[in-house]
């Protein structure tokens, strides 16, 4: 379970904590555009949403890992 943390953590850090960095860096140097901002937030979103995915455990037959594979290609 530690690994499984820390695995999140780093991703969490690494994808969605850098894109919201990067926002909050174009918000304080200015007015940046509103298209950027929002493609950014999104994009952190989709981080988000991909490291909660990993933490899904498909059980172990085919059928559990493709209605896995299903929910998140659906998105």
């Amino acid at each position: 379970m530690a690994e499984v943390r820390n695995r999140l953590a780093r991703e969490m850090h690494d994808g969605a904590g850098g894109t919201l960095v990067s926002v909050l860096a174009a918000i304080e140097s200015g007015t940046p555009a509103r298209e950027m901002v929002a493609d950014s937030l999104r994009e952190a979103l989709d981080e988000m949403r991909f490291a909660l995915h990993a933490l899904d455990q498909p059980d172990d037959s085919l059928l559990g890992a493709l209605a896995l594979a299903r929910s998140r290609l659906a998105t």
